[in-house]
């Protein structure tokens, strides 16, 4: 298989409408149960923020949007969150090429590491869920523990479906 070019950049105001249904779409396949009904993982106020903020990366092949990422800094490491690949291009590469960009700029800003967070049901088997966390060890992550979801996104606590389960990832650089 030909190796895809693809590069990744800081989102643009521009981007806004193909990105925010990107997210939405990707998040409502795999994650309907988890929520109630009507709600949007990515809203148009949530991607101004983290476009101010230089947060939200974009990868793209030939101008056309594949994939994001949005990436903060916490203590001393590099956040990942809000991982999206479209339906189209996954099994490329491409979600692999956002995460490890991810690590090279926690490499260049002196982060002691890079965490990722996943968050499913908690009385439920979720095939989804489940290759997520594999493919995190495969790229070199460790279940670190699980987390209070409610802590990290309190607004978002009357939006789950039913109970669930945020574990922390993490990739040491050192």
């Amino acid at each position: 298989m030909q190796s895809l070019q693809v590069s990744i950049r800081n989102a643009t105001e521009s981007d806004k409408n193909v990105v925010v249904a990107l997210v939405n779409e990707v998040y409502e396949d795999c994650e309907r149960h988890i929520w109630v009904e009507g709600h949007r993982r990515l809203t148009d106020e949530g991607f101004q923020l983290y476009c101010s903020e230089n947060q939200l990366k974009i990868a793209e092949i030939d101008g056309t949007i594949v994939g994001c990422v949005v990436m903060s800094k916490a203590d001393n490491a590099i956040e990942l969150s809000m991982l999206v690949v479209h339906p189209h291009y996954r099994r490329q590469g491409i979600g692999t090429k956002l995460i490890d960009f991810g690590v090279k700029a926690a490499r260049e800003n002196g982060s002691n590491c890079v965490r990722l967070e996943l968050l499913y049901p908690k009385y439920k088997d979720d095939p989804w869920k489940m290759n997520m966390k594999s493919w995190y060890r495969k790229l070199g992550f460790v279940y670190i523990r699980d987390a209070d979801f409610k802590s990290y996104f309190p607004d978002l606590i009357s939006d789950l479906a039913l109970e669930t389960v945020f574990s922390v990832f993490e990739k040491s650089l050192q």
